[in-house]
């Protein structure tokens, strides 16, 4: 629907309401038959001017037929009169281009209201027919709209190349005149989304609007879409770009009312954070209207995603998977979890997961599994070492160890290992990496790793650590650095096999408290 761009300025009749108990009648101990009538103009460039909080007074005789009376508001806003008419007359007001705005006869006294734009307007008052002869005397309250863009005559933003940019988040105030039957507003969205419309109308006040693309194609509205008295909320999805506001007074209803335009960007709708290896969770976005979503993985080895939004988990380790509409991307970071570490409860999981997003730990089958409770080998615990250090190069490029070989994935591991003084293996040549790492080694490599640092406490809690055990200081120096815990009976086990979930656990402890 293609709506014009211009806004017409109708004649049409003014929204004069008597409005009982409302307007401002003269002093009861004056009566027009006491004061002398003013001589007023009887032509436009002749009128009379007059004031707001003054009476007036004028007379309507077989030689004085018209009387013209010039008032000048100096904003938008609200005239509210109080007339008295000795006789029937006819009133009319006129605007500055001298066209017609108001037409109508009245006798005795009439409370009325006029909303207008800042400018000069004149009041004719005339005779209704040959025996309408009297006096009659008027007083006006001026009252200003407040309106944060300024009007003048028949308004200045009728247009839509004329419309007044507004911002979003902040309250607007507007007013729909007697004279000014449509107003434009300009607001521009740096990204596709939904705005919230919130418009608050005194109780008499009905305003049609219709949402506009850059263009002046209708986006919203239909004719039936209006604020009606009181608060109004309506939520619209737009595309980013320009659009704009027109408003339009209904069944000739006018006034001041305010209006605020919030945003909302498109956002995920769902709260899918993780997702297990070989799962599906289905993605979904708000605020996107009828915009095409399009979806990307940052790593389609760890989750693939759908042009429908189904993210379908293949590798534990981190993913972020985007969802684009209309140039516009939001972003969700997911973490793929191992088959077998999917409890947030257990202590492994955090450490778990944060080590191998980080490529320190690996899984099994296809990096689908962790298993945590196998036993953890020397060779892995030199590889995980030499990774959570960055994985540095070795000064050689051979081993003295005769069952390390050059094609093992720890071979540059345990030449560094033995370069820092982490392990010096079983003998001179042999490092037997399948064999098993006991809790002792696990935390005497941990502590030799950070330069055999001397524990500052002096204090023991474990009863089954001696000062004569080679890993005394390396105990203490963890337990110190709340690497380790050991058991709930005082213990610390140093001859136990160390599980996975123990040696990743222990990693990540290191990780965050030894710098």
């Amino acid at each position: 629907m293609k709506r014009s761009m211009i806004g017409k300025i109708a004649v049409v009749a003014m929204s004069a309401v008597i409005a009982l108990g409302i307007g401002f009648a003269l002093p009861k101990d004056l009566k027009a038959d006491e004061v002398t009538p003013e001589v007023a103009g009887n032509t436009i460039p002749t009128a009379t001017t007059t004031y707001a909080d003054k009476t007036c007074y004028g007379e309507i005789t077989a030689d004085n037929k018209i009387d013209y009376w010039k008032i000048t508001i100096p904003s938008s806003g609200r005239i509210k009169f109080t007339i008295n008419f000795g006789s029937y007359f006819k009133w009319q007001f006129y605007n500055s281009d001298e066209e017609c705005l108001w037409d109508n006869s009245y006798s005795g006294e009439n409370r009325l209201w006029i909303d207008l734009n800042k400018g000069t307007y004149y009041l004719r008052i005339a005779k209704r027919d040959y025996s309408d002869y009297g006096t009659y005397n008027f007083y006006y309250k001026f009252l200003p709209s407040g309106e944060s863009f300024g009007e003048t005559g028949k308004g200045t933003n009728n247009l839509i190349s004329q419309a007044n940019t507004i911002g979003l988040g902040k309250v607007y105030n507007a007013f729909i005149a007697d004279n000014d039957e449509i107003d434009y507003y300009k607001f521009t969205l740096n990204a596709p989304g939904k705005i919230n419309m919130v418009a608050n109308n005194p109780e008499d006040l009905y305003v049609t609007y219709y949402i506009l693309d850059k263009n002046g194609d209708t986006e919203y509205g239909d004719g039936w879409t209006y604020t009606s008295p009181g608060e109004n909320k309506n939520s619209i999805v737009l595309s980013k770009g320009v659009h704009y506001i027109e408003f339009i007074r209904r069944n000739n209803r006018t006034g001041a009312f305010n209006f605020k335009i919030d945003f909302e960007g498109i956002k995920f709708s769902d709260t899918v954070k993780t997702v297990v290896c070989g799962s599906q969770a289905q993605l979904s976005v708000d605020n996107a209207g009828r915009n095409k979503i399009t979806w990307t993985s940052s790593n389609k080895s760890v989750a693939q995603v759908s042009s429908e939004g189904v993210l379908m988990a293949n590798k534990a380790g981190p993913v972020t998977i985007m969802a684009t509409v209309d140039g516009t991307t939001i972003k969700r970071n997911i973490q793929v979890l191992y088959k077998d570490v999917t409890d947030p409860d257990k202590f492994w999981y955090e450490p778990t997961n944060a080590l191998t997003n980080k490529g320190i730990v690996q899984g099994y089958d296809r990096q689908t599994t962790f298993k945590p409770e196998n036993n953890c080998t020397r060779a892995q615990m030199v590889t995980f070492l030499w990774r959570l250090k960055g994985t540095p190069n070795p000064k050689a490029s051979t081993t003295k160890f005769k069952d390390v070989k050059k094609n093992a994935y720890y071979f540059k591991a345990v030449i560094w290992a033995t370069e820092r003084g982490i392990t010096t293996g079983y003998s001179k040549t042999s490092f037997k990496p399948n064999n098993v790492c006991t809790r002792a080694q696990t935390v005497t490599f941990l502590w030799r790793m950070a330069g055999k640092p001397t524990p500052k406490t002096t204090t023991n809690k474990f009863k089954d650590i001696g000062k004569k055990d080679y890993f005394y200081k390396a105990v203490l120096w963890a337990s110190e650095k709340k690497i380790v815990e050991g058991y709930s009976n005082k213990t610390f086990r140093p001859q136990n096999k160390c599980t996975r979930r123990q040696m990743v656990t222990f990693l990540y402890k290191y990780s965050k408290n030894v710098k």
